[in-house]
């Protein structure tokens, strides 16, 4: 009797396989891949019934509890319902005393099959079914118990008579073989459930790492561990010249050449780098592309190694950016800067900004210059000992007054050059930014303008005094040029200025 019952229950199992052929073709989410699974599941039942173990003249003992309830726990109520459908019609065309039996054994299976089917079933507000909580090989052994004891209680509606023979032969190895095969068939099924949302999970970060790639701004070109050209997204084509689908599976020097642009001589590709030493490496600055069609394009870019869990290499990922616009924008940059630096230096100014937050002060070549320093950054503390001591104190006020009060920071004040110790006559006029905790300044070098302002009194005091000996005395012309002639001197002007007739 055992060895007939498992010899159904395993035919049962092979069939049940069956499932995943028709999943991989019909989504058991569409209504044609659930009506076709019933249909699976139904005519499985039948073939248990139609090689039954046969306990007395109509009383026969096959799978169809088990695989009926679980074809609808895993595929819902209306692949459940078909299958149930099938197996009535077929149990009832056989007939017999366990008729009645047969009936509520598939029916109970079916309704305890749609009970865990929503258990299991996550839906969101509007009853959409969003995931499906997994299930354990305890869950599955549990629910083939439930099941086989289900079937164990309708026992009771055989004829009286033959209640309880069949209960005392057949109970027990009801309740020890079916939540058993309940188990096996339902691993491959919940194998096939996983395998399928693995495989959709799969699709998704294959098409999400597509999007990624084709949307991102720079070029990018992967390559398998040989180095060969896998994607290529349209960036990269556009620099490279070539189409991704031409150049699938050619070796990567073949699209992307580059040269050094000052020597023109051919630069190692980044990615037999880091195939070789299996890390991240960049390209050196001045390194040009050269297109198919033989333009050349100052690039900058780096090459990373695709490795898997295990930390073996599996490819190359290489991201590189056109550097032409960059590089005429740094161009400009520089030309700007050179321009500024040399107009300080003609005009002896400078700049500087102060920032408050870390007391540093960063200081321009003109200020630096003025200052007698070298170094760029300097600490407000020390570039605060270069004023002269009575100077130091104004200053002070006229900071605090220009954070605190916001007045107006222009003052002039004398300075020991750090380098010479020479004394210059400084003024320097700021304003302060509270939004970004700094104080930027100028300063003007204003030592020759005071020497010769110093010149012109001295000047307008011999013209005075010459004034004042000349009068009552009648010029001639030669004592007119020789006073003109002298007060020019003083005053350090040119000589073509100086009267000669």
């Amino acid at each position: 009797m055992v060895i007939d019952l498992i010899y159904n229950l395993a035919v049962l199992v092979a069939l049940s396989v069956l499932s995943g052929f028709v999943d991989s073709r019909f989504d058991r989410k569409q209504k044609i891949g659930k009506v076709l699974q019933g249909i699976l599941f139904g005519s499985v039942a039948i073939v248990g019934m139609l090689y039954p173990f046969n306990f007395s003249e109509g009383i026969i003992f096959d799978g169809r509890s088990i695989v009926i309830s679980l074809n609808t726990l895993f595929f819902g109520p209306l692949s459940g319902a078909i299958s149930s459908i099938m197996a009535l019609a077929y149990r009832n065309y056989l007939g017999g005393s366990g008729a009645l039996m047969g009936t509520l054994v598939i029916i109970s299976s079916y309704l305890i099959g749609i009970y865990f089917f929503n258990s299991r079933s996550k839906k969101d507000s509007n009853n959409f079914l969003i995931s499906k909580r997994s299930l354990t090989n305890l869950n599955l052994y549990l629910f083939g118990v439930i099941v086989s004891a289900i079937m164990v209680l309708c026992m009771f509606s055989l004829p009286s008579k033959s209640i309880f023979n069949t209960f005392q032969t057949i109970a027990l190895t009801v309740m020890t073989a079916y939540p058993l095969i309940t188990l096996i068939i339902g691993k491959v099924l919940l194998d096939q459930e996983d395998g399928k949302i693995a495989l959709k999970r799969i699709k998704e970060e294959v098409s999400l790492f597509r999007t990624t790639l084709y949307s991102i701004g720079d070029a990018v070109i992967t390559t398998d561990a040989q180095g060969k050209i896998q994607h290529m997204n349209s960036v990269a084509e556009k620099l490279t010249g070539w189409l991704e689908s031409s150049c699938k599976g050619l070796n990567l020097d073949e699209v992307f050449k580059i040269i050094n642009e000052t020597t023109l001589q051919k630069v190692e590709s980044p990615v037999d780098k880091v195939l070789s030493e299996g890390k991240i490496v960049s390209l050196a600055n001045h390194t040009m592309l050269i297109s198919k069609e033989g333009e050349k394009i100052p690039i900058a870019d780096s090459g990373s190694p695709i490795v898997d869990a295990d930390g073996k290499l599996l490819g190359v990922v290489l991201v590189f950016r056109d550097q032409t616009a960059e590089r005429v924008n740094t161009r400009k940059v520089t030309e700007s800067e050179s321009r500024l630096k040399l107009a300080e230096l003609i005009s002896q100014t400078g700049n500087w900004e102060l920032h408050l937050k870390s007391k540093k002060i960063v200081a321009s070549d003109g200020a630096l210059k003025i200052y007698g320093i070298k170094t760029h950054e300097i600490d407000y503390e020390i570039i605060k000992e270069i004023p002269l001591k009575e100077y130091r104190s104004l200053l002070d006020s006229a900071m605090n007054n220009l954070i605190l009060h916001g007045i107006p920071y222009n003052v002039e004040f004398k300075i020991k050059t750090e380098d010479t110790g020479e004394i210059k006559h400084i003024k320097s006029q700021a304003q302060y930014d509270k939004e970004k905790g700094l104080v930027f300044g100028v300063i003007h070098d204003i030592s020759e303008l005071k020497l010769n302002e110093e010149r012109l009194k001295e000047s307008l005091v011999t013209l005075e005094r010459s004034n004042k000996h000349m009068v009552g005395r009648e010029l001639t012309m030669i004592d007119l040029k020789k006073e003109v002639n002298s007060l020019l001197t003083k005053m350090s002007l040119p000589s073509k200025y100086n009267i000669t007739e």
